[in-house]
Parts: C-alpha cells; structure tokens; sequence
C-alpha cells in the first residue's frame, strides 16, 4: 500500500529549475534512499515532501492528503510527517524534556502519550541519559538524534531525514545506521544522503538523484540484480546515473 505519491513535481527560482518533473511512489515500512552529490537539490526535494516548502507544479499525496491542494491539507500533512532538516535548530537554553514536550502539545497529543513517547524517543535515539540536559551541551550528533526524537513525537508513520550523518564521527554515523535500520522495520523513512555505503546498508529501495530529478528508481535487490550481484552495486550505479543530464 502506498503512503506517498510523488506525481511530476516541479520548483523554480529566479536562478532556474530547482526541482524537474519528479515522480515516484512510496510504499508503507522500508528506507527508501535517495542518493545524490551536495548539488543535486536533495534539500529542496526533502522541503517540499515535508510540506516545507510550496511547488510550482504537480502534486504531493500523504495517504489521502493532498499536501499543497491548501493550507489545510498542508497542516494536516505536516502534523503527520516526521521531518529531520540537514540544518538543525533548538533554543539553546531548553532542555531535551522541554522541546520534545512543546513538540507534542503543538501536535495536540494528550498528556499520558506524550510523556510516554517522549520517553521513547529518547530511547530510540539514545538520549535516555539527556531528559534534563540543556540542547547548549549537546554535541552536534547528540543534536541530530534529538532533531529526530522530536520528529518521532505523535507517532507519524513517514520520516524524513535529510544528511542525518552530515559532519558526525563514524561511531556517530553508525549509531544512526543502526536507528534507521530500526525504524524502517516500522515506519517509511525517506533518506536523503550523499553517503553510498549508508544508503547501501540500509536501504530497500534507492533512487539517484542528479540536477533536480529523479534518474532512477528501483528497489534495492533490482539494483542488485541489474549489476549481477555485484556487491559494489550502488556505487556502479551512482557513478552510471548522477551524472547524467
């Protein structure tokens, strides 16, 4: 069953086409990577499928939400959607407990569960240990585990994660393989990465990104298959498909 369809969506800017007739559709549970180079609009393609950011053209289906179709349906769909932006941003002088629990009254989740899956978030990530601990003394990997606690709290079925290893130590990064692996056993995640052994190691389906679209879309063992087992399969194909215009 599908939780998302991508139908021909397209973005623009003064400077030219952001986004260029991208489809795709997603089933429910898996990780579904996409892969593409830092210049490949990765981030505006996250944006737009969390609801971030407004398309020119096509359309964005959450379930039965049309997200852009208004701003109804783009709240709704926001409110659903687990998001984790490359970019990560907190008040300094809140705590883990404090942020997550504003996260949960915003999304409306009543008091019992939203003690309770803050709790499990904090667990999922890690951060059991930081409930009371100010995000000024988190380190940069502890903050992005906290992005997506935050992005768990009132149980969305599709996450987001936008170059969650970005700029982490490998011990950091494997830490988020493992949780990725995880919640994709129970959840859609969606990864945006430039990273090929993590979209490899983790991924049920890839897609390759390149100048603002899709250049391939296959499940992970047609990939496989199509490069005849070869265990450096998706290097093979990124290298074949990222660059071609």
């Amino acid at each position: 069953m599908s939780i998302l369809k991508v139908e021909n969506i397209s973005k623009k800017s003064e400077d030219g086409v952001i986004l260029d007739a991208i489809s795709f559709e997603i089933e429910e549970k898996g990780v579904f990577a996409i892969l593409g180079k830092k210049d490949s609009e990765k981030t505006a393609l996250a944006n737009v499928l969390a609801g971030c950011s407004a398309l020119d053209s096509g359309e964005i289906v959450y379930k039965d939400i049309n997200v852009y179709s208004n701003s109804k349906n783009n709240r709704l769909a926001k409110a659903k959607i687990g998001y984790v932006p490359q970019e990560i941003t907190f008040f300094d002088d809140m705590t883990a407990f404090e942020i997550l629990e504003f996260a949960g009254k915003l999304r409306k989740v009543e008091t019992d569960k939203r003690i309770r899956q803050i709790k499990e978030a904090l667990e999922i990530v890690g951060l059991s240990d930081k409930y009371e601990v100010l995000v000024k003394d988190f380190s940069l990997s502890e903050k992005k585990r906290l992005s997506l606690a935050h992005a768990l709290i009132g149980n969305p079925s599709l996450i987001i994660l936008d170059e969650p290893t970005a700029q982490i130590s490998l011990e950091d990064a494997a830490l988020f393989k493992k949780i990725i692996m995880m919640l994709g056993d129970k959840k859609t995640v969606i990864l945006l990465t430039d990273k090929i052994n993590l979209a490899q190691s983790v991924a049920t389906n890839v897609g390759i990104m390149s100048n603002g679209t899709i250049k391939l879309w296959e499940s992970a063992d047609a990939l496989k298959t199509r490069y005849e087992g070869d265990d450096n399969f998706l290097i093979k194909a990124f290298s074949a498909f990222s660059c071609e215009n």
